[in-house]
């Protein structure tokens, strides 16, 4: 995660450095310098969003000044002497160097040694949820299944469960797999469901979400764009601690007891129809009275819908993301074997790469450098005239994609006239034609020279010079003619794709 994320998260979110540490991947003495700073210079997220990444790193930090490592203590002495005292090492620290001159093991540092040598007693804190904070999400070990009526052939599914902490109203529904394209769909599913936002999400540690596990949390990287699509963090449970996530432990063998349970027996023929018995029953499981109060649902309507945060305009369209290490040096970068142009001032760099259904958009850092439709024709190209160099330029101009490119936007005429010269065997003796009825529109305008080549096309004479001569018949006649300025002006392109 980016620093950009954890300052926002620490600047808007109530979230502990616990919490914020294992959304971020950062440490918590990380979280901790970063809350100080933040509070001692008094800077708000409105004063640092728009830094770049070096400018808030330099913003927040000052040079490594390094402190040697001083005398470290026996570990088991401490730990003994600490039980026999009953003193908290806090005090016991103090007492024994508070006074000393000679450099001592940090106390940081030595708490951070000692609790690898103690036992803690695993006792069970009873949690309190604040209403639209969380979300917990995990899936059942049960799986229901549905039938082809035609073959005959089972399929099993798996049940994604999510459990709102604060009213914990439940959402279920069964999807393909665990892959992360379906785990995000049952996100985006139970986000309109709730018809609002909590500002976490609490996974397990499947990989879908969570590609390396621990206090260094690395978030699969489309998942993460999910939320933050959604304004949402994610905080990951610790590792084989599954009461952080009690909420949705005990949801989930509430859904195979009061959902799982009712539908075997029955046969669905697809996974939509299995779904739609699903919801059935969640939406009677949230309606039916708890037994020390009201019902999930009605606790969710009084206090919980209010606390959550609006959905987004738009719901999350699913992006893989992809990275290149070092941009060629024709500045072309490839994408499932289509090749796509960046700027020319990138190669050499860095880029990640988001893609969609629909899009390829190329981000350096936090910035968006180019964007593409999606092509998925293999050793093909797309590229636009605005990342080339000059000299790369004036010669695409030339080309007949180009050509074509700039005529599909100009007029019906002037496209029938450029695919006529462009389509004859000997394709190169139409660019020149093409390249003058280009260079008429930009000095009479696009409309007046295909009115000017649809009159042609009536009389049966259809070259540039008779357009040439009729435009400036026109313009005689209306007392008028392209001003001096327009013909000196140097010809300018469109930046439109050529595949």
């Amino acid at each position: 995660m980016s620093l950009h994320t954890l300052i926002r998260a620490i600047s808007t979110t109530p979230f502990n450095n616990y919490d914020l540490a294992a959304s971020t991947g950062k440490s918590e003495s990380t979280v901790r310098r970063y809350r100080r700073i933040l509070a001692e210079k008094a800077l708000t997220w409105a004063q640092l969003e728009f830094l770049r990444d070096e400018e808030l790193y330099l913003a927040l930090n000052q040079p490594r000044r390094g402190r040697p490592l001083g005398h470290m203590p026996d570990l088991d002495a401490v730990v003994a002497e600490l039980e026999a005292t009953g003193m908290s090492l806090q005090t016991w620290y103090w007492r024994t160097y508070g006074a000393s001159t000679e450099k001592v093991i940090s106390y940081s540092h030595l708490a951070a040694k000692l609790k690898h040598r103690r036992k803690a007693l695993k006792l069970t804190m009873r949690q309190h949820h604040t209403p639209g904070e969380r979300v917990f999400v995990d899936f059942s070990g049960k799986r229901p299944s549905y039938v082809d009526p035609l073959t005959g052939e089972r399929t099993y599914a798996e049940l994604f469960v999510g459990v709102l902490g604060g009213s914990s109203l439940l959402y279920a529904t069964a999807i393909p797999s665990q892959k992360v394209p379906d785990f995000i769909a049952a996100h985006v599913s139970m986000f309109n469901y709730f018809g609002g936002v909590p500002q976490a999400i609490v996974p397990d540690n499947l990989k879908s979400a969570v590609i390396k596990p621990g206090r260094d949390a690395v978030i699969q990287r489309s998942f993460a764009d999910m939320a933050a699509h959604y304004d949402a963090l994610v905080i990951p449970t610790r590792p084989r601690r599954p009461q952080d996530k009690g909420k949705v432990e005990v949801g989930v063998k509430i859904a195979q007891d009061r959902i799982l349970a009712p539908l075997r027996g029955r046969t669905f023929p697809s996974l939509a129809e299995l779904n739609a018995a699903i919801a059935e029953l969640v939406d009677a499981l949230n309606d039916r009275p708890m037994r020390l109060g009201p019902s999930r649902r009605e606790q969710f309507e009084t206090f919980e819908r209010a606390a959550l945060r609006p959905l987004p305009a738009t719901p999350y369209v699913y992006a893989e993301w992809q990275t290149v290490e070092t941009v060629a040096k024709d500045y072309h970068v490839p994408v499932y074997g289509h090749f796509y142009s960046v700027p020319h001032t990138m190669v050499g760099q860095r880029l990640d790469i988001r893609v969609t259904t629909d899009t390829v958009t190329f981000f350096d850092g936090r910035t968006e450098v180019a964007r593409h439709p999606r092509n998925d024709e293999a050793r093909k190209s797309t590229a636009r005239l605005s990342h080339m160099p000059e000299n790369h330029r004036l010669q695409a101009e030339r080309s007949p994609d180009m050509i074509r490119a700039w005529a599909a936007d100009a007029g019906p005429n002037i496209i029938r006239f450029v695919t006529e010269q462009l389509d004859q065997p000997h394709a190169v003796r139409g660019l020149k034609p093409c390249e003058t009825l280009r260079d008429l529109a930009e000095e009479y305008g696009v409309a007046d020279v295909d009115q000017a080549v649809g009159d042609a096309f009536q009389r049966g004479v259809v070259n540039v010079t008779s357009v040439r001569r009729a435009l400036s018949a026109r313009q005689e006649a209306a007392g008028t003619g392209p001003t001096t300025s327009n013909r000196s002006v140097r010809r300018s392109r469109k930046s439109d794709d050529v595949a």
